[in-house]
């Protein structure tokens, strides 16, 4: 009895692994062809071709292009999250946002066909997110604003940062990294994006140099 239980269990675990690979290599084939092709240029047929499956398999595993698409993005939004929120210790509220700003410039730097999803999707607004990207995406931005936000309150109430909204600072932050690395990607795609690390800093923490009194 025992011993049929045991097989049972590694026969599923070697199928959650073959399924977890199954789904990655869908996955990097998938954000290789948004990238070249933008969400409208790629078909289901390509992706499958570049992921080495049939149609009929890719198909068994995402119903639609857009669920695909949508999975996408939000397996690639998670991990950027998760990226920042192992990256942001630091001793004061501007080290913190320092190293926001090191996070994404590294991150979008070194995927670079995320980028170029993201931004065939939202034409580089963020409050496109939620109807090209769903739902999930959407939340995973949120939580990135309101992690930064709550980066300036902490500062505020510290004495770090001048006084103001930290909820409106958190959007205008955000909102001037996602310009920075937009007009990186339309004007400059050849030039290393952690290049503009330190123009970033000098503009976006500008905030932060004067503590409130």
């Amino acid at each position: 009895m025992t011993v049929k239980w045991e097989k049972t269990r590694v026969g599923a675990d070697r199928k959650a692994r073959e399924e977890a690979l199954r789904q990655t290599i869908i996955l990097e084939a998938a954000e290789h062809v948004f990238a070249n092709k933008g969400y409208r240029g790629a078909s289901m047929e390509e992706i499958a071709r570049a992921a080495q499956l049939s149609t009929g398999s890719l198909y068994n595993a995402f119903e639609s292009k857009e669920e695909l698409y949508r999975a996408l993005v939000s397996s690639r939004s998670e991990q950027l999250v998760a990226h920042i929120r192992g990256n942001i210790s630091a001793a004061t509220a501007p080290g913190r946002l320092e190293k926001v700003i090191e996070t994404l410039f590294h991150y979008f730097d070194e995927n670079r066909s995320f980028f170029l999803i993201y931004l065939d999707a939202t034409s580089g607004f963020p409050w496109h997110i939620k109807g090209t990207m769903g739902s999930a995406t959407f939340q995973q931005y949120q939580e990135v604003v309101k992690m930064v936000s709550d980066i300036f309150r902490e500062g505020i109430a510290r004495g770090e940062i001048a006084k103001a909204d930290p909820a409106h600072l958190g959007v205008a932050f955000m909102g001037g990294l996602n310009g920075f690395i937009t007009h990186w990607i339309s004007n400059s795609p050849g030039k290393p994006l952690v290049d503009l690390i330190p123009s970033a800093k000098s503009v976006l923490l500008r905030v932060t140099h004067e503590p409130a009194s």
